[in-house]
This record gives C-alpha cells, structure tokens and sequence, in this order.
C-alpha cells in the first residue's frame, strides 16, 4: 500500500542500541514477516546456551566488532548480556532454511505457569483469535 502510494520500497530491518543494525532486507533480497538476513555473527540459542536447530526458536546473540563496551556503571547487567563476544539480546527469533530471520518476541515476554510450562503471550493471542466470537486480541503485561 505504501509501496504503491509513494513508489517506493520498504525493507525492514533489526537491531538494538547496544549493536545497531544486525539483520537486514534489501531491495533484491527480502521475505515478508522476517527482519532479513543476519549481516553479522549470529547463533540463535537455547537457554542452556547451544544452538537451536534451524526453524526452532531461540533466543538471538549476535558477535559485532560494533557492540557496545557496557552499560553504563551497571557491570552487573553488563556481564548478563556480554558473554565471550557475544552479546545475548533477550529476543526469542527463528531462522528459516534460507537464513532468513523471523523476531517472534521478547524472551522476558514468556509466561511461566507453576508447573514450569512455559507459555507464549502471542500463542494466547492466537488461540483467542480463532474462537469466532472474538475479533481482536492484545497482550498487556500487569504486576
């Protein structure tokens, strides 16, 4: 739509304040619902650290020569976030069989239940969405 209004083409693109840019489209190359191709070192992770099979969701760490140095007088968070080069983005993602990138959400985002089953706010989503008396769903964090 806008595309066409203003003859142009959009590319989307992924990254943080702390890294930048890290994953991007081109005019040539992009797949809708994806954030591109990983311009940088990339490992999508499980939460004990190793690497996801491609299609499963995992969290994204990203290795730049352009990372941030560390948060400022926080050596703490620092050192949550900047493991060996790596930097650990807290976002749960899924690499498709052409390396295409596909951000799902914020891993902080998850439910656990007190049976340790862990839930996603946009599953709930979907699963509301399908009943036929409901037209619009929205997750909303509360305290």
């Amino acid at each position: 739509m806008l595309e066409d209004k203003f003859n142009l083409t959009l590319c989307e693109t992924y990254g943080l304040s702390e890294l930048s840019v890290v994953s991007m489209s081109t005019l040539a190359n992009h797949k809708l619902g994806t954030v591109g191709k990983s311009i940088c070192d990339l490992k999508v992770i499980d939460d004990g650290g190793k690497e996801v099979t491609q299609g499963e969701i995992g969290e994204a760490v990203f290795k730049v020569p352009w990372v941030m140095k560390e948060y400022y007088k926080a050596p703490d968070l620092t050192a949550q976030v900047l493991k060996d080069g790596w930097f650990h983005t807290g976002d749960l993602v899924r690499m498709d069989e052409d390396g295409y990138l596909e951000y799902v959400e914020k891993k902080s985002f998850i439910i656990v239940t007190s049976s340790g089953l862990k839930i996603s706010p946009w599953e709930v989503e979907e699963v509301l969405l399908r009943h036929p008396g409901v037209a619009e769903a929205a997750y909303v964090g509360v305290k």
